[in-house]
């Protein structure tokens, strides 16, 4: 499909899920919900989608912005957001949906007060439900993200040495990022080592790098809006028996849980694989998050892997799978890959060296 015509597919789509809803418009203030429909790359909109055409309304810092960028929408510009809602007022559609999650309670007030001679519902998750399948142009564009996300790593992997600071390491992993093409990180660079690496989601410090301990990686770039996310536990030396025990541990749960994934199969079900054999293995109590999330525009989207969502996964759906151990006073384990979803199995995108031993200096 060209690129001009993605935006007009996208929004019959929704229009059609709107339709089995019994919704005739739907408006969102979501901006990577705002770029998926439109292609609009600013910080500030609001999108109504009608049974024939759909508006976007922004300010006046993105009048040639949007002209340039949205092709299939009407655009109007205002000087305050609450006058896309008076606008809305107007409407001939009578039933309005919209997602309550992104609406502050300021603007949900003044939307009853606006639009009383109209119905509201709250449609939770209907342009994310779209977004969960990646369409043809997104998957290319997460696969050349994904390939400049390995080239950083893998670089800032040949360089790591005895004594430099995680921070230090942090900083040169974003500035390969950047090399790379990303815009921006996904998330907050984690790089942790040693008895800091059992930190889930540890801040890199000033400590120093140590040889035969755990350092922990967890990095995400932003290219093209599209989000990565990939983690890998190295050490600088040899692991000594446990150390290696553990890492093989949760290695073999990823295998385990990415072998699992496929069409028709629960989220739930590929989470209870990889902690069922945490489990077996002795080290179920310190295996303490979800087993992975949807990826795409936003760091973590639908649908999750956890014990907590049972979840029907599908083709064209991009996961990551990340079984980790973390053991107080000795360091923790994680490994991360994306993996795209396909109608026979599952495709793992950031598939690399799972060493634990790295050369580094």
């Amino acid at each position: 499909m060209q690129a001009d015509n993605i935006h007009k597919s996208r929004l019959k789509r929704l229009r059609a899920l709107l339709k089995e809803n019994e919704v005739e418009a739907f408006f969102t203030i979501n901006m990577e919900n705002i770029f998926y429909l439109t292609g609009f790359t600013g910080s500030s909109g609001i999108l109504l989608v009608g049974k024939r055409g759909s508006t976007l309304f922004t300010d006046s810092r993105y009048t040639l912005q949007s002209k340039k960028e949205v092709k299939h929408s009407k655009i109007v510009i205002f000087k305050k957001s609450v006058q896309a809602f008076d606008m809305i007022s107007a409407m001939k559609e009578k039933v309005v949906g919209f997602n309550a999650e992104k609406l502050t309670h300021k603007m949900y007030l003044h939307l009853e007060k606006v639009l009383k001679k109209k119905k509201l519902k709250n449609i939770v998750g209907a342009v994310e439900s779209l977004r969960m399948v990646k369409d043809d142009h997104e998957l290319a564009i997460i696969k050349r993200a994904v390939t400049r996300a390995k080239r950083s790593l893998k670089d800032t992997l040949a360089s790591i040495k005895v004594g430099e600071t995680e921070i230090a390491i942090k900083n040169r992993l974003e500035t390969m990022l950047r090399e790379n093409g990303f815009e921006k990180e996904s998330f907050d660079t984690i790089v942790v080592s040693g008895k800091n690496s059992a930190l889930i989601h540890g801040r890199p410090s000033s400590k120093r790098i140590k040889r035969g301990e755990y350092i922990l990686i967890d990095f995400g770039g932003r290219y093209k809006n599209y989000c990565t996310d990939m983690t890998r536990t190295v050490m600088l030396g040899e692991p000594d028996r446990k150390q290696n025990e553990i890492y093989n541990v949760v290695k073999e749960a990823k295998k385990l849980a990415i072998l699992e994934i496929r069409d028709g199969v629960s989220s739930k079900r590929v989470d209870a694989v990889a902690r069922d054999y945490i489990k077996r293995a002795g080290y179920g109590d310190y295996f303490l998050h979800g087993l992975g999330h949807g990826i795409g525009l936003e760091v973590h989207e639908s649908p999750r892997l956890s014990p907590n969502e049972d979840f029907i996964l599908r083709s064209g759906m991009l996961v990551t799978v990340e079984p980790g151990i973390y053991l107080e006073n000795f360091g923790g384990i994680r490994i991360e890959d994306m993996v795209y979803i396909t109608d026979t199995g599952s495709k793992v995108l950031t598939r690399g060296s799972d060493n634990l031993i790295i050369q580094g200096k």
